[in-house]
């Protein structure tokens, strides 16, 4: 039998099966290599968006994760290990999609914090926290979050319980679709899909990329 997930799109149920969105499983068994392309420029994504690293190096990382994917939670020490010996060499962005409906009161949360630049903050309090993977937060422990990165609790309150980031959640699943991915977690590298999520492999990938650019840059 096929695993499916469900949410909601603006009040409508979508049931999304085999080629939708799924929570993907420990890819560290495959060679290491890219598994594909996304079918959009990843600077689309990451345009007027806040990055992690160096924001004027050329080669963009994009991830797509979901906050209660535990895959995605598992990932998160790796992509750490990453960032701390290439923060300096690559931009970084990590673009999250709603797998289930409980999913998007956190990403709210998420597009919320961006707006007092505290993006990466929410983000890394919602994938370590103990409430992490158990069916989604409720508003007063996404406010407790908050307040524990600096953020107004009350504000955070306030805002969730208005619905302004809606449909902001919404047009998240679109865009991953649309982008061709079809789980989370979703790490491209320039463009190309990782499929090994091995720090060693991404690495590798990475003075792969960089090395390209260098050479193109040479006219070698």
């Amino acid at each position: 039998m096929r695993s499916t997930v469900s949410f909601l799109v603006r009040g409508l149920s979508v049931l999304v099966v085999a080629a939708g969105l799924f929570s993907a499983g420990s890819a560290v068994a495959q060679s290491c290599g890219f598994n594909g392309q996304l079918n959009m420029n990843p600077e689309q994504l990451a345009k007027s968006e806040p990055v992690q690293g160096n924001t004027e190096a050329d080669l963009l990382l994009v991830e797509f994760f979901d906050p209660n994917c535990p895959h995605c939670q598992d990932f998160k020490p790796v992509m750490d290990q990453v960032m701390e010996q290439y923060g300096d060499r690559v931009r970084y962005y990590k673009q999250p999609v709603p797998l289930w409906q409980f999913s998007r009161p956190q990403i709210q949360a998420i597009l919320l914090a961006k707006q007092q630049g505290k993006y990466y903050d929410m983000i890394d309090a919602q994938l370590t926290s103990s409430y992490a993977g158990k069916g989604g937060m409720t508003t007063d422990q996404l406010a407790s979050l908050a307040e524990e990165i600096g953020i107004d609790g009350d504000w955070m309150r306030e805002k969730l319980n208005s619905g302004d980031m809606q449909a902001a959640v919404n047009r998240l699943p679109y865009e991953a679709r649309k982008a061709g991915v079809q789980s989370t977690p979703t790490l491209a590298i320039g463009g190309k899909v990782v499929g090994n999520r091995s720090a060693a492999c991404i690495g590798q990938l990475i003075e792969q990329e960089l090395s390209g650019s260098a050479s193109a840059a040479s006219g070698s």
